[in-house]
């Protein structure tokens, strides 16, 4: 059993599973003032879905599966640093 290449699946997978739901959730066509057939109603509501698609919701949406990445790299640096060492 590896380990390490297991977390990495699981952490790939994670993370596309996160920005497909905050794709979704974000509602691309509502931000982009693309809706077939007119203005959908839960678009016209200003406190559903600020217009200013920004640097916040790419640090959201990226950020957090990288920085759970860089997480995941740091603890198994620190555990292989625990093994029994090479003798010389």
């Amino acid at each position: 059993m590896n380990l390490r290449r297991g977390l990495v699946r699981l952490w790939v997978i994670a993370s596309a599973v996160w920005v497909v739901f905050w794709l979704w959730r974000a509602d691309i066509p509502c931000l982009l003032g693309y809706t077939s057939g007119g203005e959908a109603p839960w678009c016209k509501d200003p406190l559903q879905y600020s217009m200013n698609v920004g640097v916040s919701d790419a640090l959201l949406v990226i950020g957090v599966p990288i920085v759970t990445g860089l997480i995941g790299l740091a603890v198994a640096w620190i555990t292989q640093g625990f093994r029994a060492g090479r003798s010389n």
